[in-house]
C-alpha cells in the first residue's frame, strides 16, 4: 500500500450489496467505504447480541418470608419474584419436599408451575399446613424452584425453608387467637382490664382487638403517628405522640379518651406540647430519625396517685417552659410543683425516651441529657419523687443509646444498650439499686437489629 493510504485492510465476509461506489472511485477509496461498512455492520451485530443477552427473562426468588408459621394458620402463601428484565414470558417450577415435617401428616405437599407473562414479577403458590393436634417438636418444609424456560434463571434465593411452630405445648401459639392481617405496624400493645388489646399502629390510628383475636369495628381513633399510650385504672386511655389532633379535636401531643375511643373533654392540656426542633451542629454528623426523635412525646407513665409523666423532645408543655421531661395533674394542667433541669451543649442533649417509675415514687429517667441540675448525669438518672436528683443513684453506663426495659422486684433495672462501637448489636444489662452494674447478671446476652426491643 502507497503512502498516505488508509492502512491495513484486512478481509472481511461482507458483500457491498448497496453497489454506492462510484465507477471512478480508486481501489483504495472503495476499501475503506467497504471497511467503513464492515464495522458498522459488525458493531450492529454486537449491539443486537447484547441486547439480546440483555433479555434473558429476569432472576427468579422465593422472597424470604414467611419463615415460620403457627401449625394453627391454615395455609401460608408465598411469593416468587421476578428482578431484572420482565418483557419476555417466563416459567417456573416450585415444589415442597419433607424436611422434618412430613407430607399428609403436617402439611399438604405442593407442586405447580408459575407462569409469568410480559411484564409480570410476581406469582403466588399455597401450602396448606395440617394441624394434628400431637405435641412435637417445631418442623420444617422444603421450598425449592427449578426448570426456568424462557431465558429466566434462578437466583440465590432458589430455596427456602419453613418452620411450623407447634401450638399444642406450652409456650406454644394459642390457635384460638387468630392471625390478624392489615396494613399495621403495631408499636404498643396495652390490655384493657375485659381483656380487650389496644393497638398502636405507626402507619396511623389507635385500634382495638376483641378478646377472640378479631378486631373490634366499634372502637377506632384517628389520630397521626401515636407514640405511647397508658390505660388508667378508671378505664380512660392516655394517648401521645406527633399528632396535633384526634379524632379531630385539638390535642397537640397528648389527649386522653373514654373507654369507647371519644375524646375525654375534661382532661385539657391547654396549648399542649410543642415539640423540640433538632439541629444538627455537625459535630458528629448527628442526623436523628424524625419518626423517633422529632416526636414531641416519646414515654408515658402513671404515677399511683393519678398524676401524669411525659417524656419526650420538647421544650414546652400547656404555656410552661419544660426540657424533655415534664409532670400533669390528673385534669392535664402541668404540675409546677415538679421541674427537673435536665441540661446538655445542644438542643438534642434534652431528650428522654424512657421512664419508669419506682414503688417508692422515683423515677427512672433515661435520654440524651449530660446533667441534671448541674449535677453530671450521662443520660440515666434517677430523681426524687417532687423532681430532684437522687444523689445515691450513679450509673457508668454511656448515655446514649440505651433503653430502660423493666424494673424488678428487689428495685434492680434491666436495660438495653448499644455496644460502644455502633455496631447495631444491642445488650442487656441490669443495674443494681444505687446504679452500679450487676455482675451476676450475664451481660453477654446480645440482642441483634434492636427495633424489635421495647419497654414492658
Amino acid at each position: 500500500m502507497s503512502a498516505g493510504s488508509y492502512g491495513r485492510i484486512y478481509p472481511w465476509p461482507i458483500v457491498d450489496v448497496m453497489n454506492t461506489s462510484p465507477p471512478f472511485a480508486s481501489s483504495t477509496q472503495k476499501a475503506r467505504r467497504v471497511n467503513t461498512k464492515a464495522f458498522l455492520l459488525a458493531a450492529g451485530l454486537i449491539l443486537q447480541s447484547i441486547h439480546s443477552f440483555a433479555q434473558t427473562g429476569g432472576t427468579l426468588e422465593i422472597e424470604p418470608y414467611p419463615s415460620t408459621v403457627s401449625e394453627a394458620v391454615g395455609s401460608v402463601r408465598f411469593v416468587v419474584q421476578r428482578v431484572g428484565d420482565s418483557s419476555r414470558t417466563v416459567t417456573v417450577d416450585y415444589a415442597t419436599s419433607d424436611g422434618t415435617a412430613k407430607a399428609g401428616l403436617d402439611y399438604a405437599a405442593a407442586s405447580g408451575t408459575l407462569i409469568f407473562g410480559p411484564g409480570a414479577t410476581r406469582k403466588t403458590f399455597r401450602v396448606i399446613i395440617l394441624d394434628d393436634g400431637l405435641t412435637e417438636p417445631d418442623e420444617t418444609v422444603n421450598l425449592t424452584l427449578s426448570n426456568p424456560t424462557g431465558g429466566a434463571v434462578l437466583g440465590p434465593q432458589k430455596t427456602a425453608i419453613l418452620t411450623i411452630l407447634d401450638d399444642e405445648r406450652s409456650g406454644g401459639l394459642d390457635s384460638s387467637f387468630p392471625s390478624i392481617g392489615c396494613d399495621c405496624f403495631f408499636y404498643q400493645l396495652t390490655t384493657q382490664a375485659d381483656g380487650k388489646i389496644l393497638v398502636i399502629n405507626l402507619y396511623g390510628g389507635l385500634r382495638r382487638i376483641n378478646t377472640d383475636g378479631s378486631w373490634d369495628s366499634t372502637f377506632f381513633v384517628s389520630v397521626t403517628r401515636p407514640t405511647a399510650m397508658a390505660v388508667q385504672p378508671d378505664g380512660r386511655i392516655l394517648v401521645v405522640g406527633q399528632f396535633t389532633n384526634i379524632n379531630n379535636i385539638s390535642r397537640p401531643g397528648i389527649a386522653r379518651l373514654n373507654a369507647d375511643g371519644s375524646v375525654d373533654t375534661t382532661f385539657d392540656p391547654g396549648s399542649g406540647i410543642s415539640p423540640l426542633t433538632f439541629q444538627d451542629s455537625g459535630d458528629y454528623g448527628f442526623n436523628p430519625d424524625p419518626w423517633a426523635f422529632d416526636s414531641s412525646v416519646i414515654a408515658l407513665r402513671l404515677q399511683t396517685d393519678g398524676k401524669i409523666l411525659i417524656g419526650g423532645g420538647f421544650t414546652n408543655v400547656g404555656g410552661f417552659g419544660r426540657q424533655g421531661l415534664a409532670r400533669l395533674n390528673p385534669d392535664g394542667s402541668v404540675d409546677l410543683s415538679f421541674d427537673p433541669a435536665l441540661e446538655g451543649d445542644r438542643s438534642f442533649d434534652r431528650l428522654v425516651s424512657s421512664l419508669i417509675v419506682q414503688p417508692d415514687g422515683k423515677l427512672l429517667v433515661n435520654g440524651s441529657f449530660k446533667k441534671v441540675s448541674g449535677v453530671p448525669r450521662d443520660g440515666l438518672a434517677r430523681l426524687n419523687p417532687d423532681g430532684s436528683l437522687d444523689l445515691s443513684f450513679q450509673s457508668v453506663i454511656s448515655r446514649y443509646p440505651l433503653k430502660l426495659l423493666a424494673l424488678q422486684p428487689d428495685g434492680k433495672a434491666v436495660i438495653y444498650f448499644e455496644d460502644k462501637q455502633f455496631t447495631g448489636n444491642g445488650l442487656l444489662a441490669r443495674l443494681d439499686s444505687n446504679g452500679a452494674m450487676d455482675s451476676s447478671f450475664d451481660t453477654r446476652v446480645e440482642l441483634v437489629n434492636d427495633c424489635c426491643v421495647n419497654e414492658c
